[in-house]
């Protein structure tokens, strides 16, 4: 997130965490009866890239969070991260913000801000799908943004990956950019409730 991300708060802190996620698990203190009484990780997101961000949100529906602005953990990356690729990255927080905005009190106060912003994320994710020429993911993932809702160069991708003019090795070959290692799986066309 932006350095500057914190600094001016709404009155609800699960307002400005909708715009994003920079609450790591690893850097977060909650007390023991406080996590079971929120409910602990939901199971269901468990195969989620950014599985810790709807339990992130559902904390923040309840007042009392402090912010230390310091960095007090590292993160090492690498490729075997299981949050690894920005796609699954995508996807993930799409369909988090959506069920969130169903099914957290909070979060149906937010609700059109959400799908927006869970839309917007989704089309996020046709463009770097394209950009690393893989069409059958574009089209995969094109299902879950109404066409209303893609800008002219995504709806532009989308027709080329719908019609089947370029192959993907055409494409990477003219843009550069191999394939992520990871795949999505069955959540590159995650729906708005998971299964």
């Amino acid at each position: 997130m932006p350095p500057d991300f914190f600094a001016d708060l709404p009155q609800s802190l699960y307002a400005k965490l909708v715009e994003g996620n920079p609450v790591w698990p690893s850097a977060t203190f909650v007390r023991k009866d406080f996590f079971h009484a929120v409910g602990a990780f939901n199971p269901k997101f468990s195969r989620f890239a950014t599985e810790d961000y709807e339990f992130t949100l559902r904390c923040h529906e309840y007042p009392g969070a402090v912010i230390v602005h310091e960095p007090l953990v590292g993160i090492r990356k690498h490729d075997g991260n299981y949050s690894k690729g920005r796609i699954r990255q995508l996807l993930s927080n799409a369909a988090l913000v959506a069920w969130s905005a169903d099914h957290h009190e909070t979060g149906r106060d937010h609700r059109p801000r959400m799908l927006r912003l869970a839309t917007a994320w989704r089309a996020q994710a046709i463009d770097e799908a394209f950009g690393q020429g893989d069409l059958a993911r574009v089209r995969e993932i094109a299902r879950l943004v109404p066409t209303r809702d893609q800008g002219n160069k995504t709806r532009i991708k989308v027709a080329l990956a719908q019609t089947r003019l370029l192959p993907g090795a055409v494409l990477r070959a003219t843009l550069g950019r191999p394939p992520e290692k990871d795949q999505v799986g069955r959540y590159a066309a995650a729906p708005a409730t998971p299964e």
